[in-house]
């Protein structure tokens, strides 16, 4: 009789625990989960930070809502990431510009004011020229730097990643470009376009489509293997130039968030990224899908921060 009692409280016990772990479950999300975004609407990020929340959603079973908060190059919607409350419903994107502002001292933050959650992906980047430009390959534009220290332009915005991008690739190729403060992606592209400078870097999702339709050279692509959309398109280390670099993609939370959280969204970002339909989704807007979970992630943040802060340090800031 006593045994069956002591069978009947443990089997109680384990009900408990269950019902324990249920609710536990259940408690979080309970809510729609924000999203920030530190860009404007339409653009690349702001374009795969909704795709992930569109495929989050069933998993999670509660809305994700994309807040666009520009201002500052990012800095703006990051201080207001920062300062959400650590729970689990504010989340925003880690990306290069973070550690980018760091080091040029654009903010009063750093990355220690959040708490990594995962990385989902990377844009690679490229480098372009002017159509039927004078440069029908890295090489050729690393010539003609050569033979010309400081006279061949390379555009890029001031304070940017792009700016650090271009460093390190004038590094790698061992010449002196002429870093040229253009501005942003659609500045980049206008000045190429007309000639007022010979190159520039833009990540894959912005040159796409101007290259296929010819407006546009690509005369590398910073990766370690030629891409699957720009077969043609040699790498920059196949050319010699030891240059490689993407566009981290990750999720960020608020310093202090509960790591049950952290790690619930990153289990589901993790089965997202399995889904077929999502990752064809991706393709079509040629973002690449590289996903480390929660307890690596922070790993390569840290990595991308440390090449950041030393570019930034050859950049004189």
């Amino acid at each position: 009789m006593l045994r069956r009692i002591r069978q009947s409280l443990t089997m109680l016990g384990v009900a408990i625990a269950f019902a324990t772990i249920g609710v536990a479950k259940a408690d979080y999300p309970d809510k729609p989960i924000k999203f920030i975004v530190m860009y404007s609407p339409g653009g690349s990020s702001d374009v795969v930070v909704r795709i992930l929340g569109r495929y989050l959603e069933p998993i999670l079973g509660v809305p994700i809502v994309v807040q666009n908060v520009p201002g500052g190059g990012g800095a703006v919607g990051l201080a207001q990431a920062k300062d959400a409350r650590p729970d689990g419903y504010s989340l925003t994107i880690f990306l290069d510009s973070l550690p980018v502002m760091e080091a040029t001292g654009a903010i009063d933050f750093t990355q220690d004011d959040f708490d990594p959650v995962a990385i989902w992906g990377e844009m690679v980047l490229t480098i372009f020229t002017q159509k039927d430009g004078p440069y029908e390959s890295l090489q050729a534009y690393q010539q003609a730097a050569m033979d010309k220290p400081g006279e061949i332009g390379l555009g890029m915005g001031y304070g940017t990643p792009a700016q650090f991008i271009s460093k390190i690739v004038e590094d790698a190729m061992g010449a002196d470009l002429n870093l040229v403060n253009i501005g942003g992606g659609a500045q980049k592209k206008a000045a190429v376009l007309g000639g007022h400078v010979d190159a520039a870097i833009e990540p894959t999702p912005s040159l796409a489509e101007p290259y296929k339709a010819g407006q546009f050279d690509i005369i590398a692509v910073l990766s370690e293997e030629r891409l699957a959309e720009f077969p043609d398109v040699p790498t920059a280390k196949e050319q010699g130039v030891n240059a490689v670099h993407a566009n981290t993609y990750g999720i960020m939370a608020p310093k202090g968030t509960p790591p049950d959280r952290l790690q619930l969204l990153s289990d589901a970002i993790g089965q997202v990224v399995t889904d077929p339909e999502f990752l064809a989704d991706n393709a079509e807007v040629n973002f690449n899908i590289t996903f480390e979970p929660y307890g690596e992630a922070g790993q390569h943040m840290e990595a991308v921060r440390a090449t950041m802060l030393d570019v930034g340090g050859r950049l004189g800031f």
